[in-house]
């Protein structure tokens, strides 16, 4: 009668246990159901395993589809070097596929016993954790249990391989099954959640698109209204004059005939580098561009544009500098290009620099590179515009009645001559203390 109590008493604490350890393993299931982060399911997979089914290591691998690798992902009861070593370590598909046979099925998990000698050919490279002596019949430090996670249709997406049984004993069928039931809700788990973060990019990737489309719609709106308020000025002008020396017939005042065509020259000239300007952005952007690069000194080259500017410098008494820390540095380059990036820096910085001011081009040669700076006495530029004025038909007046005309293609002319040379271009500015482009 005693025995017979006291196996009854044991049945019925065996099954409370059982009652309370699939109790926790649907509370778990349905917690790790309820989150859609992937990063957050896959930790908490991993410490559900831990915490119900009483194994202190768990590692979580998932496919890398891509890469046909399983990727370590997750991890309970490891320190960081351990992690390291094995977010290092992917396992091929073909090496998983290996390991299935047979002889360690244990239902639809894998069981591989140290005594199999089977981890010391194919996984030298992975984690053995420290166990300490183990007696016979004990979990030994290389013994191995991973479930693998199988989709509906039998794919598997990654599996799960745990260490170091809290009571040290070797797996129960009932410690299998426990481990099979939160690997069917992982795997449910883990594929709303990766269907959670594929729909947020494909709705990011919309979301963005929907904002380029709207960027450049505003870019061509901005583009017809500047370009057509550009064309018409000039026009207006060559059309009022020449209508005045129509007017005039033979009037032979020649002066005034000089000044009119002087003036309609000019407009044409405005006119013809707007169209240039046009069409070279829309070259260096097709592809299709061709370079003549030559050895050139870059220190004449800066001369050169000085003396393109000087003109214009001297209608506001700007005054202009070149400072270079050689007389001669030399740079494999086109030579009209360059001269080209230089000349727009330079007017840029004399349009936005008021009379009496300096604009300094300044060359340093160092080790691999040469950079080279304008900088200039102007009125500077606001912080939250310095990414956009490379942007195309950007400018920061965006009025028609703006005090410094232009179509705002200048600087992104200078960029792609620039990024086409294999260099790059900065801006450095502050309101009302000037700019520096680098």
């Amino acid at each position: 009668s005693d025995r017979m109590g006291d196996l009854y008493r044991y049945q019925l604490l065996t099954s409370r246990k059982r009652a309370a350890r699939i109790k926790k393993v649907l509370e778990i299931a349905t917690s790790i159901n309820s989150n859609l982060s992937l990063d957050k399911v896959l930790h908490e997979i991993v410490h559900a395993v831990s915490d119900a089914v009483g194994f202190r290591i768990v590692l979580l691998r998932v496919l890398d589809d891509q890469a046909q690798a399983f990727e370590a992902r997750a991890f309970a009861g490891l320190n960081r070097e351990a992690i390291r070593k094995l977010e290092e370590h992917s396992v091929p598909r073909a090496e998983f596929e290996s390991w299935l046979k047979e002889e360690f099925r244990l239902s639809r998990s894998y069981f591989i016993s140290h005594d199999k000698k089977f981890w010391g050919e194919v996984d030298e490279d992975g984690y053995t954790p420290d166990l300490g002596v183990r007696k016979e019949g004990e979990w030994h430090q290389e013994d191995v249990l991973f479930v693998p996670l199988h989709t509906k249709d039998g794919a598997v997406i990654g599996y799960l391989s745990v260490d170091d049984p809290v009571d040290r004993t070797l797996p129960s069928r009932e410690v299998v099954e426990m481990l099979e039931i939160l690997g069917t809700h992982a795997v449910v788990a883990i594929q709303n959640a990766s269907l959670y973060e594929r729909l947020n990019n494909s709705m990011r990737q919309l979301e963005e698109a929907t904002e380029r489309a709207e960027e450049l719609n505003d870019l061509k709106a901005s583009f017809v209204s500047t370009v057509s308020h550009e064309l018409r000025t000039p026009l207006t002008a060559i059309r009022a004059y020449v209508e005045a020396l129509l007017e005039s017939g033979g009037s032979p005042n020649m002066e005034m005939q000089r000044q009119f065509l002087h003036v309609i020259d000019e407009q044409s000239m405005k006119l013809h580098r707007l169209i240039d300007s046009v069409l070279d952005l829309s070259q260096l952007e097709s592809g299709r561009f061709r370079m003549s690069r030559e050895p050139i000194n870059l220190t004449a080259v800066a001369g050169e544009a000085v003396e393109m500017l000087r003109a214009m410098a001297d209608a506001k008494r700007i005054v202009l500098r070149v400072e270079a820390s050689s007389p001669e540095l030399v740079v494999e380059a086109d030579h009209t290009l360059l001269r080209r990036v230089l000349y727009n820096l330079g007017t840029n910085a004399i349009k936005f620099t008021n009379d009496g001011g300096t604009v300094t081009f300044r060359i340093i040669g160092e080790e691999r590179v040469v950079r080279v700076q304008v900088e200039d006495s102007g009125i500077g530029i606001p912080k939250e515009e310095i990414e956009k004025i490379f942007d195309k038909f950007y400018q920061i007046d965006g009025s028609l009645s703006r005090e410094y005309p232009g179509v705002g293609l200048g600087l992104t002319i200078t960029k792609s001559i620039v990024e086409w040379h294999g260099g790059e271009i900065l801006a450095e500015s502050e309101p009302g203390s000037g700019s520096r482009f680098t």
